[in-house]
């Protein structure tokens, strides 16, 4: 099993020995674990679910300083859209709607601000002087012609594809959230009512053609939470069910069917008690987790009770030493297969997004901890069960198995050419494999929140928006002619680039204050004294200002609204502006930044980051391999073919088009590390065999007849297993399920 005074014989021990005892510790850890996953004050679940691309961002580099000062400078983009749309926006029918969702929206908890053609203010020259009121007030109070006043709307970068679309059927809401809401994950009950409340006005209204959209990033990220919770409520249930099917069909046995379900439910309830205990909360990565543990829980059960009921079948024996028997001959095998596997999921801990690293380090530990449960729980209820009563019937499958082995031997040559053959071809095809992401696409085609997410991109300029920081070295810069061109000059390229729907800029802002005070909407000329823009920002400053210009006037902010969602496609306009950003004169210096461009960034990097990850995994597992194995040689044989199916994985990327992303980055180093168990099962089977027979060809062919049943049933669980998440409502989870069930 082990050294003899290792803590892993030791433990064994005590499980033959005192089995009591054992079942009592493993119940008050549970327990414990357990006690972590309430809040019992509320009586209400502990662990919580972050689904804000939070944790996907970097830790600490370049980028995320930029993205930070940016937040703290000048707040954050993340608002809820909520369009409204009709036969005509200006339409007094529509406008009384209008009013009645500002206030309505405006009154919710959670809501700090609310901006729509109800209360942004409008600058109009009257002839004898200039009049500044909200677009409704116009055309309320002053009965202006509803088609002039558009005409003049889509001038104004303020109002134009941002409040009002410019056919004039839409007409935007824009959420500002409050202060304990901004930068989290938005309450599924906001974001309900939200929704809610706008739906039941439209309905509720008689204006021709009227309907309405929410969209914004933290509506997603409300509707990710909700849809997290349900793929859980579903899947868990749902592969204990079918673990079940399998394992009666397998064992028909009521020990082999309940002891490993409880198993990978400890397991489960072991590593999320953790995570809780530690403060955690699931995210977009850690997700994974709950039916991970689950898929790879029960391989260790089956490769217990596999040569429990060979052993039981084969002599006559107390239940002690019948499990002290099986723990004999699997213990060594699966706390090496348990290592390796820990080990392909610690390789991943070197990625630099948090939500990966979490994912690590929580499914490394829950690997362990099911580990734990199985060498525990399941030998310490056996020695109390009592020998089996019905032991397992001759295998229908064996003699395919033993064809198998047969096949394997004889054409051995054949299946080396045709693997590397593979190999090769995977690898040509992993060239075309494009990094990217989409969270909206995750969601189904007719779905509300994608379909809304895409209506208000279209009539409003994009869904989508970032920032550029503009930073100079002196104070004042931001206030004097010669920048400020500038910045018109970049604005009006980046207003040409096809991908962006709206800019706003401090140029916006001084020509609205300039319109304030009687200036021509028509024709701008910037004042050339430092003094008068100065004197300008400081009588018509506001709150949009202080989105678009520090307080120093030395760092400017362009607000841009981009209607690309896939990261990579984002990621191709972003390297342009950069590009154009270096034309910029001295001293300026520019950066683009934002949420999605950050993130669009990171993902750029995963490719890198899959070489060091699946490097470290390689190089470790072979290490482990070559101590325990005691040979370089047998560590070799048992990494190289297990590179196969990482290399086929890869090259299905390439050849589908699926792209490379957070989620399916993290299957090749969890595949590596759970294929080589079959392998290691197979060379520890393997070597007994070599020195009893004394014939490696003997012994390849009675190593592969015992081993195919346990390693087949274990490979049909977990594709089964990663086969339910293919049911999840979230693409990406979807796509990570088939493509580590196809890669297995």
């Amino acid at each position: 099993m082990a050294s003899a005074h290792s803590p892993v014989r030791r433990l064994l021990t005590l499980t033959l020995t005192q089995p009591r005892l054992v079942l009592a510790c493993v119940a008050a850890f549970t327990v414990l674990m357990f006690a972590g996953l309430v809040d019992w004050g509320k009586l209400d679940w502990r662990l919580g679910v972050d689904a804000s691309v939070t944790p996907l961002l970097p830790s600490a580099d370049r980028v995320q300083e930029v993205y930070d000062y940016s937040r703290q400078a000048f707040g954050s983009e993340d608002r809820v859209i909520v369009a409204l749309a009709s036969n005509n926006a200006l339409a007094p029918e529509s406008r009384a709607l209008l009013g009645r969702l500002h206030q309505r929206l405006r009154q919710l908890p959670g809501v700090q601000q609310v901006d729509s053609l109800h209360n942004a203010a409008l600058a109009r020259d009257l002839g004898d002087g200039t009049e500044v009121w909200p677009v409704a007030e116009w055309l309320d109070r002053f009965q202006v012609d509803p088609e002039a006043l558009l005409a003049e709307l889509r001038l104004d970068p303020g109002f134009r594809r941002s409040l009002i679309a410019d056919d004039g059927r839409v007409a935007g809401l824009i959420l500002t959230l409050r202060d304990n809401v901004q930068g989290k994950p938005l309450e599924s009950a906001l974001a309900d009512a939200i929704v809610t409340t706008a739906d039941e006005l439209v309905a509720a209204a008689a204006v021709p053609g009227a309907r309405v959209w929410v969209g914004g990033p933290p509506i997603v990220s409300a509707r990710t939470v909700a849809a997290i919770i349900g793929d859980l409520k579903l899947m868990l249930p749902a592969i204990l069910g079918i673990f079940a099917v399998l394992l009666a069909f397998a064992f028909r046995s009521v020990r082999a069917l309940v002891l490993p379900l409880v198993t990978i439910s400890l397991g489960l309830i072991w590593t999320l008690g953790a995570m809780a205990w530690l403060g955690h909360e699931l995210n977009l990565m850690t997700v994974i987790v709950p039916p991970l543990i689950m898929t790879l829980g029960l391989a260790y059960s089956i490769h217990i009770f596999a040569p429990y009921y060979v052993l039981a079948e084969q002599a006559s024996r107390s239940p002690q030493e019948l499990v002290g028997a099986t723990l004999i001959e699997v213990a060594r095998p699966l706390l090496l297969t348990a290592l390796t596997t820990i080990v392909g999921f610690v390789a991943l801990a070197a990625s630099p997004l948090p939500a990966v690293r979490h994912f690590a380090w929580f499914s490394a530990l829950g690997v362990a901890l099911t580990m734990l449960a199985a060498l525990t729980l399941v030998p310490a209820v056996l020695v109390q069960a009592g020998l089996p009563r019905h032991l397992r019937r001759t295998d229908v499958l064996m003699p395919l198995f033993e064809f198998l082995s047969r096949l394997i031997v004889r054409r051995r040559i054949t299946i080396l050419v045709l693997s590397a053959l593979v190999g090769l071809m995977s690898v040509l095809a992993a060239t075309q494999i494009r990094v990217g992401s989409n969270f909206i696409a995750d969601f189904p085609a007719d779905s509300r929140l994608r379909q809304d997410h895409d209506a208000i991109g279209l009539a409003l300029g994009g869904a989508n928006p970032f920032n550029i920081i503009i930073r100079a070295d002196i104070n004042d810069a931001f206030a004097q002619a010669d920048t400020l061109r500038s910045v018109a000059q970049l604005q009006t390229w980046l207003d040409a680039q096809p991908e962006i729907g709206t800019t706003l800029s401090v140029v916006d802002a001084l020509r609205q204050i300039d319109l304030a005070f009687g200036g021509r909407r028509d024709e701008f000329v910037f004042p050339e004294a430092t003094s008068t823009i100065k004197q300008m920002f400081a009588l018509g400053g506001g709150a949009q200002l202080s989105q678009l210009v520090d307080t120093r006037l030395r760092v400017t902010n362009i607000i841009v609204r981009a209607t690309p969602q896939d990261s990579f496609a984002l990621g191709e306009l972003v390297e342009r502006i950069e590009q154009r950003l270096t034309t910029l004169p001295r001293p300026l210096q520019a950066h683009v930044t934002g949420t999605p461009v950050v993130i669009a960034r990171t993902l750029q990097r995963i490719g890198e980051g899959q070489v060091l990850t699946l490097g470290i995994a390689m190089f470790a597992i072979f290490l482990i391999l070559a101590v325990v194995l005691t040979s370089v040689r047998s560590a070799l044989l048992a990494l190289l073919p297990n590179l196969l199916p990482i290399s086929i994985y890869y090259g299905a990327l390439g050849l589908t088009g699926v792209p490379l992303s957070p989620t399916t980055g993290l299957i090749a180093c969890i595949v590596l590390g759970v294929a080589v168990d079959d392998t290691i099962h197979y060379l520890v089977r393997f070597n007994s065999e070599a020195r009893r027979l004394r014939s490696e060809t003997q012994a390849t062919a009675t190593a592969l007849r015992e081993v195919l049943r346990p390693v087949t049933l274990t490979t049909i669980a977990l594709v089964l297993g990663f086969l339910v998440l293919t049911h999840s409502e979230l693409r990406n989870q979807a796509q990570f399920g088939a493509l580590a069930a196809f890669t297995l």
